[in-house]
């Protein structure tokens, strides 16, 4: 037998022998039939023989050879033979012992001989077999076995012994003879790992508590089930066993999870002794694992638990949790003071530990016993939506600053060093993409699908491993992926997860109370962190969709999924249709869509999308082009739905050709072969709407002498004048007002006149002037006989001319380049410069971001430009000194670059780069792919990639040069004129913002730089300390006349300066009501007063600030408007003042967060104000505007994608009025028949209309379309006209597809449950049937898209109806289930078995259907019997394991089991045995009915599923699990156990015939220990103690010792 450690030989082979006991070689003298004897040679065993010998085994098998002979011969004696063989005598008289009696009882009567022969053979062989059991009895004291006994020790004498323990050179013999008491638990856990004992005296120190603890919890178990059966007891006592396992294993675990919560505070001088005890409770952990001494799959689940612990919040929580953070790492926040305000973790209160050192611990676990993990679905189901949750939140947790350099707020628990997230992000992916190969299934989650499912796709096809992938595999994977997508959005009746900005819990916050809003913090404090966007939580879907494609536009999240869609290689069916989706949401005044932002859209178009397919396919260019000039070309008969803004579309179409995206040529052939101009100009015909459109376009192309254009032009247009002599003549104005103003550094306040003649041209003008101004500077630069100071007022005034020009991308490319490189005639004096340029970088940095390259060799724009600002510093640093934030500058773009040794430029956003969800300006748009950077490749000559990361180090670690020491701060403010009363930093700050306050409309230059430089000495002093005591004296200052100009335009001189943030500001104004309309004064800005208070290069500065503030916190200026409003909107002094930038602001919140804007304004304003204010920001005149439900439905057929929020406002408004008053009727045939998809009917905005009702009226128009559907739906199911379904509205559109996605929408945004009556059933049945017919006909078209429309429309109907659908169908169909069994039918049709994703969305739902039946027989059978079936709970049982994914929407059935179980109670006695018996025999045919096999077994990802992704060294194999252990080679050596007690005899086929006796087989079992039962024997001699005989069911005895 073995044992835990190598036995004495001697002494090992002297207890082999103690229980061995060998059979003799041949059956002799058996008790079975003679026809079993068999020589020594024969194949039949002797194991089971019974011999009648009361000396064991005296028989010829103990002779010498001739004595075995000599045997043979006697007993084959004739005399023998004739006479019979008789035993001889035991004792000396006969008389003495029974056999007389016995004889003479036998042969006393011949009638019962044979009786009592059987009855005396049956008690003889009973006594064999009892002398049998007894003689191979295993006999020695065994029950002598005990632990080392439990001692109480003293302090000292514990110590010694632990450190016995502990001492590898201190034998276990001398340890053994007392265990000290009281150590158990985590306690002993503590012990083991902080002495780091030997594992070996570990595990047995182990094994001796928890057997102490496993005898005494079967005493009391014993114990108290005295009274009851044994049975009982038994099942009571393996109970409390489990139960005790398990609460062993939770500790096991619990202690190594709260050891790994220390590991974000571990100081780098303790970090080795803290790997050294992790190391350990690892392999200490393994060791218990395989031995066995903890509950496996217990343990399992507790470590997958993990992930869950580590979670910063609840899962079902993390949505609304990280809508309400804010922006924690904002690409373009450069204002320092601004980086200490915020608070990275705003979302929750206090310092939230994102659990990053626990997460660490929980991957390293997961890869230990990664291999046992896979083999329970169940917990990789719950494994994968864990990973898929704590991906998504380290990729939304804040980031170090930057590499090397701690931020302020570096000491919390959830920064990341940017290395560590790579890090974790990728093992997270990596780990994801594995579960995912091997077994896509676990990942139906519909519960949280919505928030992760952008991430899994990421991490699937977007990861940057992806690009080693074969086309094959990543088909593959996109294949699996959309079938994944699909179960799951089918199984998803509430999306939303019930979290909403109205029925939140603990959103005390509520939206509604406006003045909480704004005094809890205005902007960077924590004011916008409160707010949990709506439109953050609901994520529509897949960017496929077009509401959510359209929301990414609107957010710029321009990543490589959005580009993806838009290449004809990749979605070669419907990328023409989001690229006119994106067309038009750029024209579209209904978005906001500005001229940067379309220049982004280009830039994208051009880097992303067209250079990518330009690559890969020779005629994509030709095929792109074309499809953009067909949208062109068409756009005047959609123009009034889509609202084209003509500056928008003139905008788009030069960017276009300016990125060489179309030409103008093809264009013009276009309009030529079209025939459209080939009309008498000014005829009254059809075309005219496109003759005008296109007219305006040509008039705003940049082109010079094209007679084409010219021809056309001077046809159409009578006041044409001559383009090129327009053009000569604002070219010798900008050489006059422009060029030679700034070759002479006299740029003046006239300047002015030069932006409003730019502003006056066309748009097409526009790009030719800025060309050829660029150009001309350029040159004349170049050509100038002495140097060009760029000073900021020039910077300045150029940007504000190619901003006016809507050239930007030429103005960073071009010129700002060519000033940076400071050669030839350009020289910059000072710092300010560099500053006000880098700060212009950063806040256009997503358009820089975008710009195509030169070529593949060529550096982005934007490394060029800052790696020019960083030799310019540098350069200046010699004669100038730093007194500006430069440091924020460093910080952003060590943020947005990722210095990778090797890697190119890499196109793809990599997922797993800690930047790719950076915002930048506050814009909520995501820098999705930081640029790469080549450690080999060179920009230049002379500065190489590396060069440029190490000084951008350099400089993040660099002190400031230049400062004023504390002494010397006094002294230099009296320089500049500042008399500081008190030394104090108080008194410094006092005295130097009272003297700004007073002086800062005159300040000069020198006194500028001077305020800028104490501040930022006082700033390197004190800290953060500085910055309160600022905030605090500014506050005081501005509070003694909050609603003066002057405060306000003090204010802005401070955030110009950096000495406080903008964020700040406005909280100054918010805390008071009198300085409210000051508020709006300082974000939105006065142009002409501050045109005469600041300098250009002040207000660009200020503007930046201010623009970044609008981004980040429109819902603040949203609340304050609305806050300020009294009487009507339009009589309010703020709408007055800035009603453009009011009525954007609105535009931005409706469109952005649709349900915030519906709450507030039906809070806030009055029905008239509603009204007027939706229909102006539609742009809608006094006859078309919506009023009532008339003019509501006239406007039906203009419902798109890009007007849809004004319209679920507006329906809103009408229909809660009317509530149930409308007629439902006619509306839905109003929106059936007034249909008309702008962009596809399969993905048709006209699902989400009515969003935002009141759940009564979506559930009445909901009613009111399936009428209309049941009513006008058709579907051939005779064959007559061959298998069809068709759905047409009076104008004969095909409305399958729009229904289809109304259903679907409608299912994913519905909050309740919708009742089934009768009569819907009835209807359900009855197209069921028809489509079942249709399904299963030879004839029918296996890929007809109507046919599978059809059959999609009804699943979704069920989908929707099924909480409520399971008692309607019990009432009808009865016993026989029928709508049920016809489902199962249709799962089978040949139409189905064609169609994977219908049959895989009816498998998911018949398993949701089979629970809520389940469900539904119980409570009926429970409220008649009260009692459970044992078939139904069975089967119940089976569903909720088979539909984890699904079984989310079985509690909706509550309500009806409720009614049905109080009719059962109410019915009488006939009707209580009526429904018993309904019930019970429906339940017994449940399982027949549901017999539904699993949609597909094979998994087309296994071949690609690589362990070396997620296996490690660490990684516990197949073997080292089932067989390294000690208890292995106990339970695995092949030993089984026979149960002897009451078992019948066997062996009596010799003396009785099989007829008359039972046999019975004896019980075996396979010979299995406890763990904690095996304990090594520390005593001298032999090992006793090995095995506990009570395992044999044996007992001891003394007789005949061997």
């Amino acid at each position: 037998m073995p044992i835990s450690t190598p036995p004495n030989t001697s002494k090992y082979e002297l207890s082999q022998m103690k229980y061995e006991m060998d059979h003799p070689n041949i059956p002799l003298f058996p008790l079975e039939s003679s026809s079993t004897i068999s020589p020594k040679d024969s194949s039949s065993s002797s194991s089971t023989s019974t011999y009648p010998d009361y000396k064991p085994w005296k028989d010829h098998t103990q002779l010498s050879p001739s004595g075995q002979k000599e045997e043979y011969e006697r007993v084959n004696n004739l005399t023998f033979l004739t006479k019979g063989y008789f035993e001889p005598s035991q004792v000396s008289n006969e008389y003495y012992s029974a056999r007389t009696f016995i004889q003479a009882t036998i042969f006393s009567s011949t009638e019962n001989c044979n009786n009592v022969l059987k009855e005396l053979s049956q008690h003889l062989v009973n006594a064999y077999k009892t002398r049998n059991e007894v003689i191979n009895k295993i006999r020695y004291e065994s029950h002598s076995f005990n632990i080392p006994p439990r001692v109480t020790l003293t302090a000292l004498k514990r110590e010694s012994w632990l450190r016995d323990l502990a001492s590898p050179d201190v034998p276990l013999l001398k340890i053994s003879i007392k265990v000290p008491h009281g150590i158990r638990s985590k306690v002993l856990i503590d012990i083991l790992a902080t002495r780091h004992v030997p594992i070996t005296k570990a595990l047995w120190f182990t094994k001796c508590v928890l057997f102490g603890e496993w005898l005494s919890l079967r005493k009391k178990g014993s114990g108290k089930n005295s009274s009851g059966s044994p049975s009982g007891s038994n099942t009571t006592i393996a109970q409390l066993e489990v139960h005790w396992l398990q609460e062993w294993s939770e500790q096991v675990s619990d202690y190594i999870y709260k050891y790994s919560r220390e590991m974000n505070n571990v100081l780098y001088e303790k970090k080795k002794a803290y790997m050294d005890k992790l190391s350990y409770l690892l392999q200490y952990c393994q060791r218990l694992y395989i031995e066995q001494l903890v509950d496996k799959v217990f343990f399992l689940t507790t470590i997958i638990q993990y992930f869950k612990r580590c979670l910063p919040i609840d899962p079902s929580q993390i949505a609304s949790y990280y809508a309400s953070r804010p922006d924690s790492e904002e690409s373009g926040d450069t204002t320092s003071n601004n980086n200490h305000s915020n608070s990275n973790m705003a979302g929750l209160e206090g310092d939230v530990d994102l659990g990053h050192g626990q997460r660490l611990m929980a991957l390293t676990m997961l890869k230990i016993f990664w291999n046992d993990i896979l083999k329970h679905d169940y917990l990789c189901k719950e494994l994968s939506e864990l990973l898929l949750l704590n991906y998504f939140t380290v990729q939304k947790s804040p980031t170090n600053s930057s590499k090397g350099v701690t931020s302020s707020n570096s000491s919390h628990s959830q920064i990341l060093p940017s290395k560590l997230k790579n890090a974790l992000l990728e093992q997270l992916a990596n780990t994801i993409n594995y579960l995912f190969k091997y077994n896509a299934n676990v990942f139906i989650m519909p519960d949280c699908w919505m928030l992760i499912q952008e991430s899994l796709k990421q991490i699937l096809l977007y990861d940057s491993t992806t690009k080693f992938l074969s086309e094959q595999e990543k088909i593959k994977l996109n294949e699996q992926f959309q079938l994944i997508k699909y179960r799951n959005e089918s199984l998803m009746l509430n999306m939303r997860n019930g979290i909403s900005i109205s029925k939140q819990e603990g959103n005390t916050h509520s939206i509604l109370d406006l003045s909480k809003l704004l005094n809890g913090g205005g902007g960077g404090e924590g004011g916008s962190a409160t707010i949990i966007s709506e439109e953050a939580l609901l994520n529509r879907g897949p960017k496929s969709d077009f509401l959510n494609f359209i929301r990414q536009l609107d957010l710029m999240k321009l990543d490589d999924e959005l580009a993806d869609l838009l290449l004809n290689i990749r979605n070669p069916d419907y990328w023409g249709l989001y690229l006119k989706a994106m067309f038009y949401w750029c024209i579209s005044s209904f978005r906001r869509s500005d001229n940067e932002r379309i220049s982004i859209v280009c830039n994208f178009l051009k880097k992303r999308v067209f250079q990518n397919s330009n690559q890969q396919h020779s005629t994509a260019k030709v095929e792109f082009e074309n499809e953009i000039l067909e949208i062109l070309y068409d756009l005047p008969n959609e123009s009034k739905e889509v609202g084209v803004d003509m500056q928008k579309l003139f905008v788009l179409i030069n960017e276009l050709y300016r990125l060489q995206i179309i030409t103008i040529s093809s264009y013009l052939r276009r309009l030529i072969a079209s025939g459209i101009f080939y009309v008498i100009p000014g005829t009254d015909l059809l075309f005219n709407q496109q003759i005008t459109m296109h007219l305006s376009i040509l008039q705003n192309l940049p082109l010079m002498n094209n007679k084409q254009c010219d021809n056309i032009l001077r046809k159409w247009t009578p006041d044409h004048s001559n383009y090129q002599l327009k053009f000569d003549d604002a070219k010798t104005y900008l050489r006059e007002a422009f060029t030679e103003r700034i070759l002479s550094n006299t740029v003046g306040p006239e300047f002015y006149q030069c932006v409003e003649f730019c502003r006056a041209q066309k748009v097409g003008q526009k790009f030719l002037l800025t060309s050829w101004l660029t150009n001309e500077l350029k040159n004349a630069i170049s050509d100038s006989p002495k140097l060009i100071h760029m000073t900021p007022l020039i910077v300045s005034r150029l940007y504000e001319f190619y901003s006016v020009a809507d050239n930007l991308s030429l103005f960073f490319k071009v010129l700002i380049k060519f000033i940076l490189r400071n050669d030839g005639k350009i020289i910059i004096y000072y710092l300010d410069t560099v500053y006000l340029i880098s700060k212009l970088i950063i806040r256009h940095f997503k358009l820089m971001k975008f710009m195509p390259k030169t070529n593949l060799d060529s550096p982005t724009t934007a490394y060029e430009l800052f790696e020019a600002i960083i030799m310019n510093y540098k350069d200046l640093l010699k004669r100038d000194i730093d007194c500006f934030d430069f440091a924020s500058i460093w910080k952003f773009i060590d943020k947005v670059f990722d210095y990778e040794g090797d890697k190119e430029e890499y196109g793809g956003g990599s997922i797993n780069n800690s930047k790719n969800s950076k915002f930048i300006d506050g814009d909520q748009t995501i820098v999705d792919t930081p640029m790469k950077m080549k450690s080999d490749g060179k920009s230049n000559d002379k500065y190489t990639y590396t060069e440029f990361f190490n000084e951008l180090q350099i400089l993040n670690g660099s002190s400031p040069s230049g400062l004023l020491a504390e002494s010397e701060i006094g002294e230099f403010a009296n320089k500049l004129g500042i008399q500081l009363l008190e030394t104090s930093l108080e008194g410094i700050i006092t005295g130097i913002l009272q003297f700004t306050y007073e002086n800062f409309k005159s300040m000069d230059e020198e006194k500028e730089f001077g305020l800028r430089r104490v501040f930022k000495s006082l700033k390197h002093l004190y800290g953060e300390v500085l910055i309160h005591q600022t905030q605090a004296t500014a506050n005081g200052i501005c509070w003694k006349d909050v609603s003066s100009d002057l405060t306000v335009s003090f204010m802005k001189y401070l955030v110009y300066l950096d000495i406080i943030s903008f964020d700040f500001a406005t909280k100054v104004f918010l805390e008071d009501e009198q300085g409210h309309l000051k508020y709006f004064d300082l974000v939105y800005g006065n142009k002409e007063s501050e045109e005469l208070e600041f300098s250009p290069q002040m207000l660009t500065l200020l503007n930046i600030s201010r623009e970044k503030y609008c981004a980040k916190n429109h819902i603040i200026m949203f609340a304050a408007i609305v806050k300020n409003i009294k009487d009507s909107v339009y009589e309010s002094k703020v709408f007055i003042q800035f009603r453009l930038q009011v009525m954007t602001t609105f535009k931005r919140i409706l469109c952005g967060d649709t349900k915030l804007f519906i709450h507030v304004f039906q809070d806030s304003l009055s029905i008239q104000d509603q009204y007027s204010l939706i229909n102006d920001l539609l742009g809608l005149q006094d006859k078309e505007r919506i009023v009532d439900l008339e003019s509501l439905m006239a406007f039906t057929s203009l419902i798109n994608e890009y007007n849809l929020p004004y319209l679920q406002v507006l329906s809103k408004f009408v229909l809660e009025q009317l509530q149930a008053t409308f007629d439902r009727s006619r509306f839905i045939s109003n929106i059936m028949n007034n249909a008309h998809p702008l962009i596809s009917s399969t993905n048709f905005c006209i699902g989400e209309y009515h969003n935002y009702l009141s759940w009564t009226v979506m559930v009445q128009i909901l009613e009111g379309g399936e009428e209309w559907v049941f009513k006008n739906i058709r579907i051939d199911a005779d064959g007559s006209k061959g298998y069809f379904v068709s759905l047409r509205n009076d104008e004969g559109t095909n409305l399958l597809p729009i229904v289809k996605d109304y259903l679907k929408k409608f299912s994913a945004n519905c909050c309740g449950e919708v009742q089934t009556s009768v009569e819907t059933f009835v209807q359900f049945g009855s197209m069921l049937d028809k489509l079942l017919v249709v399904a299963n006909s030879d004839n029918v078209p296996l890929q007809n898209k109507d046919i599978y429309d059809g059959i999609s429309i009804l699943l979704r109907l069920l989908i929707i109806h099924n909480p409520t659908l399971t008692n309607v169908v019990l009432n009808t169909d009865g016993e026989s289930l029928k709508f049920y069994r016809h489902l199962v039918k249709f799962l089978h049709s040949k139409f189905l078995v064609h169609n994977e994703k219908l049959r895989i969305l009816l498998y998911d739902l018949l398993l949701i259907m089979k629970s809520l039946v389940s469900q539904e027989l119980i409570a009926k059978y429970d409220g008649v019997n009260n009692s459970v079936s044992p078939e139904a709970t069975t089967d119940n049982n089976n569903v909720n394991a088979n539909t984890e994914g699904g079984t989310n929407n079985s509690n909706n059935s509550n309500g009806t089991n409720t009614n049905s179980t109080a009719a059962a109670a109410a019915a009488n006695t006939t009707n209580t045995t009526s429904t018993t018996s309904f019930a019970s025999t429906a339940a017994a045919h449940l399982s027949t009915i549901f017999d539904i096999p699993e949609p597909s077994s094979d998994n087309p990802l296994g071949p690609y599923a690589c362990d070396d992704s997620v296996t490690s060294v660490l990684t516990l194999s197949e073997d080292e699990i089932s067989s390294s252990g000690d208890i292995h080679a106990v339970n695995n050596a092949g030993y089984r156990l026979r149960s002897l007690n009451g078992e019948q005899s066997t062996y009596l086929t010799g003396l009785l015939s099989a007829t008359e006796i039972m046999s019975q087989p004896p019980v075996t079992k396979k010979f299995t220990m406890k763990s904690y039962e095996t304990l090594e024997s520390t005593k001298h001699g032999i090992n006793l103690a090995r095995i506990n005989l009570l395992l044999f069911s044996s007992f001891t005895t003394k007789e005949n010792p061997p």
